[in-house]
């Protein structure tokens, strides 16, 4: 069972920026971010963060997934599939 946040949690995170990261976590499901000695933080929703952290991977997935793909179509003897190539989303003219 996790513990449950009723105030805010601050940590500091050594390997991202030159002096260093604070994260705090809020008891409302959001998360802010900024620089050791800075007083600008920026508050992102937690269900924004945890969207994105899904799209980070999932995308990364799927690529490995169509690079073995492609590699046991060459392995196989078989030629490389073409790419279409797509104009945008709104098609492009």
């Amino acid at each position: 069972m996790a513990t449950r946040l009723t105030k805010p949690v601050r940590r500091r995170v050594e390997a991202v920026e030159r002096h260093g990261l604070i994260v705090t976590l809020y008891p409302n499901a959001t998360v802010g971010l900024r620089p050791h000695r800075a007083r600008r933080e920026h508050i992102v929703p937690l269900g924004q963060v945890y969207r994105l952290a899904v799209a980070i991977t999932g995308e990364a997935d799927r690529q490995a997934r169509a690079s073995g793909r492609e590699a046991a179509r060459v392995a196989a003897g078989l030629p490389p599939r073409r790419r279409l190539v797509t104009r945008g989303k709104l098609g492009g003219r």
